[in-house]
């Protein structure tokens, strides 16, 4: 597969995921944290048809987790970072990467209640959530992240953090792959590499796909 190759199969898979009815009506990121003296605390928020959500899901993770697609992002954003002549756009993607891979470090992390056996605690983060949510129960293909999945849920606010978490992940993640692909598509050079018109966006992690 030449690089233009991977590039022309990164466009087209963002195009299928912003071709989801989910990504078509907005994930709709709305959530209301709040304590009470009895019920303790408790998370209200949007909560989008399951099918699609799976769906959307299915689709990102090969974008922003799977390490062996081609067209995972941090590949395709190292390629095009490697491939383009032009000076502002390479710093550009870098910096872009730079704010997208601090937010897979920082963030939300959610630890499971605590064990009959004793088991010392754990805490995730949204990238870990989505990669437990999506092979332990969307494709039934790993049964202890369906338990490390079940184990998060079983805390207090474990449910609606979880649906949370992973409308805040994905939501910043289809932020990231739509500029990421502005970009890529906009670099030139000796390599192969095409440029196509289109405006140019801003350093950083542009809020570019409608999303909120």
């Amino acid at each position: 597969m030449t690089v233009l190759d991977q590039f022309d199969l990164f466009v087209r898979h963002v195009d299928d995921l912003m071709a989801r009815r989910l990504a078509q009506g907005g994930l709709g990121l709305r959530f209301r944290f709040s304590v009470n003296q009895n019920e303790g605390v408790s998370i209200e928020g949007s909560d989008p048809d399951e099918d699609d959500f799976r769906a959307y899901l299915t689709t990102l993770r090969a974008l922003v987790i799977s390490k062996d697609e081609p067209v995972v992002v941090n590949k395709i954003v190292n390629l095009a970072i490697r491939h383009v002549d032009d000076v502002e756009l390479r710093e550009a993607l870098i910096a872009g990467r730079k704010v997208w891979l601090d937010e897979q470090k920082g963030g939300t992390r959610l630890a499971t209640a605590p064990s009959r056996d004793a088991e010392p605690e754990q805490s995730y983060n949204a990238r870990d959530v989505l990669d437990l949510y999506i092979n332990g129960r969307v494709f039934h293909v790993d049964q202890e992240k369906e338990r490390t999945l079940a184990a998060l849920e079983a805390g207090p606010v474990g449910r609606p953090m979880i649906r949370y978490m992973l409308l805040d992940y994905a939501t910043s993640a289809t932020n990231y792959l739509v500029v990421a692909e502005e970009r890529s598509r906009r670099g030139e050079g000796p390599r192969g590499v095409e440029r196509h018109a289109g405006s140019r966006a801003d350093p950083g992690h542009a809020r570019s796909s409608g999303l909120t």
